[in-house]
């Protein structure tokens, strides 16, 4: 039986590795294949994920199945890479550039081994892709800038762009480095944004370094071609930085959060920590909270009188996103209501904090979508799939498994549906191989689990989202198992 791509990738993710020569040696840069509707995906080591244009199967034998995955240069120089190869490790020879070959066996086809192919960038190689042309770039202008206060990069393309992930800027403000994050794009510009932190000083003008740093994401132009890592910068020496305490005042120190996962209804607390004491009053203060690049307004709960303010972001009902960090972002804003120091001058700026331990998923952690078997007639002894979609890594447990009503719903047999891959990612497969004796169809699916908890902090997934089992089309699904 032939097998196309399609027929291969479904409901499977396989890791892989290019091995990838570069002036100093070896480099290792993992992906995996997967596919979603109809077209199949590369994912990197960081989820940033790209479209395998190129993707062939080659079935040498009956049972014995080849995919074979084609790189553009352009992709595999956009690969992060893991970590360099020790000179000993052995690495196959190929004569091709972005090539790389996964061995499936048996019927249908399942994961034999990757071949670990090295990729060789050579006078041979094709020529890289066309980079889209930054053509100017503006800066804030001349002045002194505070904590709390916002320096805006922008950088405008030759053509449309889109961007994904998140690409930063580096500047040097006094001997420190810090990082502008991508905050939004217009038509053919990407903005960066860095809000200032206290105890900076830069007398002589900040330095913005010539790069954009496309690890956690990148900035493509709308002719599918990425858009070029180094510009020229202008001139920044009149920005100026200085964020130091002035003397005698009362200032925010620290922010401290609670880490955990977070979900519908629930509130987090922020407290900022004081060098003196802080009077509050009135109902109209604000904290600025990022999450996902916009911004939410915690307010003011406890703590007048003290030097530890308690703020809280309450999540209720609304539609917040699902992430895995979160940061605060001063400075306090009153809104004309009493926020100052008991004795002295209050500074409302805030330390920039990233808390990478706190999670928001708004349903907890549930299954968001099921996957049913193909619809087909499926005989003794062959398989149906099944596919449990998540909103976070899920790690499987003792006893879990799908059920699949068999029959009709007055007269039905559950036929249980083993777990057979997918711990530890957002996508778990379950399969059932057909009994003997067994004639008739599957009206219902439904997740009847135990032991699936999240990978982060261990809490239990809930059964799934409301009534997403009745909504699963399983028409089509006929068993005959005589």
């Amino acid at each position: 039986m032939g097998y196309s791509a399609m027929d291969i990738i479904q409901d499977r993710e396989f890791s892989a590795k290019f091995y990838v020569r570069e002036d100093n040696g070896y480099m290792i840069k993992d992906l995996s294949l997967f596919q979603s509707g109809s077209f199949v995906f590369l994912r990197r080591s960081d989820n940033v994920e790209m479209l395998a244009t190129s993707l062939t199967v080659n079935t040498k034998e009956e049972g014995l199945h080849f995919v074979t995955l084609t790189l553009s240069p352009a992709q595999i120089d956009y690969l992060p890479p893991t970590y360099k190869l020790e000179d000993d490790e052995y690495i196959p020879e190929s004569p091709y550039y972005g090539v790389m070959t996964i061995q499936l066996q048996g019927e249908p086809p399942v994961l034999s081994h990757i071949n670990r192919i090295k990729i060789i960038k050579s006078a041979d190689a094709p020529p890289p892709s066309r980079e889209v042309q930054i053509t100017s770039v503006t800066v804030p202008s001349s002045a002194i800038f505070k904590a709390g206060d916002i320096l805006e990069f922008r950088l405008y393309m030759e053509e449309n762009i889109q961007v994904s992930g998140n690409p930063f800027l580096t500047l040097k403000i006094g001997d420190r480095n810090k990082y502008a994050d991508y905050y939004a794009h217009g038509a053919n510009y990407a903005v960066f944004r860095y809000t200032v932190e206290n105890n900076l000083l830069d007398e002589d003008g900040i330095t913005l370094y010539t790069n954009i740093d496309t690890t956690n994401g990148f900035i493509k132009g709308v002719s599918g071609d990425f858009v070029e890592t180094t510009f020229t910068a202008p001139n920044t020496s009149g920005i100026k930085v200085d964020s130091m305490p002035v003397a005698g005042s009362v200032y925010c120190t620290h922010v401290v959060s609670v880490d955990g996962t977070y979900s519908e209804n629930d509130q987090i607390f922020f407290e900022l920590h004081y060098n003196g004491v802080v009077e509050y009053g009135g109902a109209n203060h604000s904290l600025p909270v990022k999450i996902d690049g916009t911004y939410y307004r915690a307010v003011v709960r406890s703590g007048n009188l003290t030097n530890i303010i308690r703020w809280g972001l309450y999540l209720g009902t609304s539609n917040y996103p699902d992430v895995n960090s979160i940061s605060v972002n001063g400075p306090v804003d009153p809104g004309g209501s009493l926020y100052t120091a008991l004795n002295g001058t209050l500074d409302l700026s805030v330390p920039s904090t990233i808390f990478n331990n706190i999670r928001i998923r708004m349903d907890g952690y549930v299954f968001n979508s099921i996957t049913p078997p193909l619809s087909a007639t499926y005989r003794n002894g062959d398989i149906l799939t099944l596919k449990l979609e998540s909103n976070d890594n899920a790690i499987i447990g003792n006893n879990a498994f799908v059920s699949m009503y068999f029959g009709t719903p007055t007269s039905y047999r559950i036929l249980p549906a083993s777990y057979h891959s997918g711990s530890g990612t957002k996508a778990l497969i379950f399969n059932y191989k057909v009994e003997s004796n067994i004639v008739g169809n599957v009206f219902k699916i439904d997740t009847r689990y135990g032991g699936i908890v999240n990978s982060n902090d261990n809490t239990q997934f809930t059964r799934d989202s409301p009534y997403l089992a009745d909504y699963i089309n399983t028409s089509g699904i006929h068993i005959d198992g005589s």
